[in-house]
């Protein structure tokens, strides 16, 4: 189904639908003071140009958005 993916340094944390309310993921595999990966893949199985918009995250308190 067309959504997200969230991977971050090679193992999936989850997937959400597009249209579903904000998810949230624990950082389990982010390793604290190193270079670590975070992945978002846009999955449009319906191919009708979805694009994701508004993505943002918590890091030590603060909201980091892009």
């Amino acid at each position: 189904d067309d959504g997200i993916r969230v991977i971050v340094n090679g193992h999936i944390l989850g997937h959400q639908k597009l249209g579903q309310s904000s998810g949230a993921w624990t950082l389990e595999y982010a390793v604290p003071g190193a270079v670590n990966t975070l992945v978002i893949i846009l999955v449009d199985d319906a191919a009708v140009h979805k694009y994701v918009r508004g993505l943002g995250f918590w890091h030590d308190g603060a909201l980091v958005e892009g």
